[in-house]
């Protein structure tokens, strides 16, 4: 394979004629440039690619929906297949739709240190309090400072349908429908791993309207699972699920 120096050279050389470039060295130039949209497109859509790789992979396994959570009560281990894993703390691992289940309320226990991200990997935009801006966490880095707290999820742009429909709430604004939980629960020895178990399993996840469905904690540590983004076209095809899906502006 030449060296990207090589390649280039190799462009700046094909043959021009009166100024113009021939038939084969226009489709090669044409080429080029599809390839390298085609790449630039791939490292701009990894946050999100690898986001839905997630969703489904552990879905696949696990079960979907704003109330399932995969908790990987004996570590995370190798047979899960996951980006940016360590084995230090016990994870759980949720996803929801806002557009099936509208604002979400998160009760948040004791103890436990949780974020909340887009489908763009960003942390949503919470409350300032005391000159403080809260992005994406909950429990100890969150405004509840792990004492416990009552949260609630919001799609952009959404607003009360009555006065004092957030009271009591701290505030969450996702960008995107789809949300990202991820949970931390912490222990003091491996031999003993039940409290961090335990401070996961104690988040309760319903919608701030309707009936909720009653939470499922799956077990996860020993189920292989594949939850990395694809390697091949369907990385392409992940991607434009996900563009055509609204809001597109997204």
């Amino acid at each position: 394979m030449p060296s990207a120096v090589e390649h280039y050279q190799d462009l700046a050389s094909l043959p021009f004629t009166g100024g113009h470039p021939t038939d084969e060295s226009a489709r090669t130039l044409r080429d080029e440039l599809f390839f390298q949209r085609a790449v630039q497109a791939y490292l701009w859509a990894l946050p999100t690619v690898n986001m839905c790789a997630m969703r489904d992979g552990l879905g696949a396994e696990f079960g979907h929906g704003y109330q399932v959570v995969a908790v990987f009560e004996k570590r995370l281990k190798p047979r899960t297949l996951i980006t940016t894993p360590n084995c230090d703390v016990i994870y759980g691992l949720a996803f929801a739709d806002l557009s099936r289940t509208g604002p979400l309320v998160v009760e948040a226990p004791p103890g436990i240190q949780g974020l909340v991200d887009d489908f763009w990997h960003r942390p949503l935009e919470g409350p300032v309090i005391n000159g403080v801006q809260y992005r994406g966490d909950i429990g100890l880095p969150g405004p509840d400072r792990g004492q416990g707290g009552t949260y609630l999820i919001v799609p952009d742009g959404h607003r009360p349908e009555r006065a004092g429909e957030y009271d009591g709430h701290f505030v969450y604004r996702s960008r995107t429908d789809g949300i990202f939980f991820l949970l931390r629960g912490f222990f003091h020895s491996v031999d003993d791993l039940s409290p961090g178990v335990a401070a996961i399993e104690g988040i309760r996840i319903r919608p701030l309207h309707g009936d909720a469905a009653p939470m499922r904690f799956v077990h996860a540590s020993d189920i292989p699972a594949d939850a990395l983004y694809p390697r091949d076209l369907s990385y392409f095809r992940t991607l434009d699920a996900f563009i055509q899906a609204p809001p597109s502006t997204a």
